[in-house]
């Protein structure tokens, strides 16, 4: 295999890699965004919680415990996330904009 054809496969498979990395790490951000600590909810609601939860989200009608807590009870696992998830993004449109992306002709 010619080097640039090489090339361009591994950029693919990076791409591919860090679009399934960006997926997984929004579906952890973002209900952790909305996360509100349980002393919030009606008792009924903390009730269906496991025992010990520190923070909750509600997506789509059901609530979720957020183990991790708040954003600003875990500011810095919050950031590391949020910076994480920003790099992705960051590198998915560079290779876009620099033609790296995956080519299909």
């Amino acid at each position: 295999m010619e080097a640039a054809k090489r090339r361009r496969v591994l950029w693919g498979i990076a791409q591919v890699v860090v679009s399934l990395a960006f997926l997984l790490t929004f579906l952890v951000w973002a209900p952790w965004l909305a996360a509100r600590a349980t002393t919030e909810f009606p008792a009924d609601v903390v009730a269906k919680l496991p025992p010990g939860c520190p923070a909750a989200a509600v997506g789509h009608g059901i609530y979720s415990c957020i183990w991790a807590g708040t954003a600003s009870s875990n500011p810095w696992g919050f950031g590391f996330l949020t910076l994480l998830w920003a790099g992705e993004w960051a590198f998915l449109i560079y290779t876009g904009v620099t033609g790296r992306s995956i080519k299909f002709t």
